[in-house]
């Protein structure tokens, strides 16, 4: 009787960490791919902002400044993409760009994770 309990807990530990094993990797993959995609979608958007704003400035104020598209370009952050955008957009006069192009070349870029 003692060794099948001795037989029995052995194996029963054994499935469980088997079972466990597989558990939590199926569960790192999903919980993996569900963040990628979340980080996907937002760099997605971040670039189509940036992507929109170079645009608005080069239609409307005929702005072609390399270094200033490069920097919008890198810049990841949505939010700070879609301030700039906002204010693209309602910008009234060259002075008021300008403003904007020293804001954007001003503004530090967020430091690698």
């Amino acid at each position: 009787i003692k060794e099948g309990r001795a037989e029995g807990r052995v194996l029963g530990m054994t499935e469980g960490m088997t079972e466990g094993k597989v558990l939590g990797m199926t569960e790192g993959r999903v919980l993996g791919m569900t963040e990628g995609k979340a980080e996907g979608k937002a760099e997605g958007k971040a670039e189509g902002k940036a992507e929109a704003l170079i645009k608005l400035l080069a239609r409307r104020f005929d702005c072609s400044d390399k270094k200033l598209m490069g920097r919008i370009r890198a810049e990841t952050r949505l939010p700070v993409l879609e301030s700039w955008f906002d204010d693209a957009v309602i910008l009234a006069d060259e002075v008021a760009l300008k403003s904007l192009v020293q804001r954007i070349k001003k503004t530090r870029l967020p430091s690698s994770r």
